[in-house]
């Protein structure tokens, strides 16, 4: 989840806490280029400095930070074959490459 925030009443903080309050079954990394952690959850700077493969980015920032941060996924492999990207309204699915 990049955006991730503690500031109460933040859009980063409600998406967040709503992640880890579901049992989707999934593992949710925070992503925040400010905190060390997010809610008591080690956060990350980058998406490139997250362990695993990520299938779901969830991005909540400032519109003209969204081009470069899906551009930072996409080489990540957030956008390979079963990944999904959302960022704000626009769910995105994004095909296979070919």
């Amino acid at each position: 989840m990049i955006g991730a925030t503690e500031r109460q009443g933040s859009i980063g903080r409600a998406v967040l806490w709503s992640l880890v309050s579901s049992p989707f079954g999934g593992t949710v990394y925070p992503v925040s280029d400010k905190r060390a952690s997010v809610l008591g959850i080690k956060a990350y700077q980058r998406v490139a400095d997250i362990p695993e493969l990520v299938d779901l980015a969830v991005v909540v920032t400032p519109a003209a930070t969204v081009p470069v941060i899906i551009g930072e996924c996409v080489k990540e492999g957030v956008g390979e074959p079963n990944s999904r990207l959302h960022s704000g309204r626009n769910p995105c699915s994004c095909p296979p490459k070919s």
